[in-house]
Order: C-alpha cells, then structure tokens, then sequence
C-alpha cells in the first residue's frame, strides 16, 4: 500500500538523507563516522548475500539473465535521453544522467526480491549477469587498441593531422591532442 510506504526503512533514509541535503543541515560528525562505517560494510555484505543466493541459481536463470544484462542498460538510456528532454537538462547534468542510466542493475534489487520474495534467485543471476556483463568491454577496449597500435591507423591519423595543423602556432601539440582524442573515442 502506499498509505505504509514512508514505514519501509529504506524510504525513510532516502527521504531523511533528502532532508539532510537539501536543508544543509550538518551532522554531528561521530553520527557521520558511524553511518559511514555501516554504509561501507553493507556493500561487502550484500555481495555475500548474493553470492550464497547465486549458488541455488539454475541454467533457466541465466538466459533471462542475460536479455535483461542486455536490455536494462538499452532502456535505461532512453528513459534517461527521454527525461533529459523533458527536465531540459545539459552539459554535466545530462552527462550524469545518461551514466546512471546505462549502469548494469544494482546488487540492492536483490534485497528488495529477497525481502519481498520476488523471485530473488532470478534477480540474483541478473544482477550478476549484468555486472559481469558490463566487465566485457574492459577486454574488448584492450583489443581496440592492441589492433590500431598494430595497423598504422595511428600513425596514419597522428601524421595527417600534424600535416592539417603545423602552420597553426601549437600546431603540434593540437595534433597530438586530437589524435589522444580519437583514440579514446575509439578504445574507450
């Protein structure tokens, strides 16, 4: 019911943290040490917790698994390209919603499918499968740029572009500027 919402402990703390920022209200700091304590240990516990859930994952789990790895981040960009455009946002704003947006599903949606049994080794193997999932690209970056360090698209790119830019007074270090660029456009 909505009516006992404000009673789940986690809405309560959200709107409590909200309250906290947004008056600026300062915290008497032994109370901040020790709400950071707790903050940083329940991250390695809820890793624990879904660990020891994973184990009772089964084959059937991980195909759905792996749509959703795929499909949350997909929709998570146009929910957030689609409330861009209706809050107006820009410049960092926008950037951060769209990183938000893209992120793989939290390992928190598994308490919540846990607490309020929801299927919650479904959930498990979907948020371990979208995380591991998002881990692919770090070697897919690496081969990037393993294959232009090997071809002589780099030397290619970085001689055209001093010869485009070497009349211009710091022409060489734009060249080596705009080459760096692409190339972490590229790689990642």
């Amino acid at each position: 019911k909505l009516s006992t919402l404000w009673r789940v402990p986690v809405i309560a703390a959200a709107i409590g943290g909200l309250a906290v920022s947004l008056l600026h209200i300062e915290l008497w700091q032994p109370l901040w040490i020790g709400v950071k304590m707790l903050g940083d240990v329940s991250i390695p516990l809820l890793l624990f917790s879904l660990g020891v859930r994973l184990t009772d994952s089964q084959l059937g789990d991980w195909k759905i698994s792996l749509i959703g790895a795929i499909t949350a981040p997909a929709t998570g960009l146009l929910m957030a390209i689609a409330a861009m455009a209706l809050l107006g946002l820009e410049g960092r704003d926008a950037a951060m919603l769209l990183l938000f947006g893209v992120l793989p599903p939290a390992v928190l949606n598994y308490v919540f499918a846990e607490k309020y049994n929801q299927e919650p080794a479904r959930v498990a193997s979907l948020v371990m499968v979208g995380n591991s999932f998002s881990l692919l690209t770090i070697p897919l970056f690496i081969m990037m740029g393993a294959a232009i360090g090997k071809s002589r698209a780099g030397a290619d790119l970085y001689n055209s572009l001093n010869r485009w830019l070497y009349k211009v007074p710091g022409g060489l270090g734009l060249a080596n500027t705009l080459a760096c660029s692409v190339f972490a456009a590229m790689c990642g």
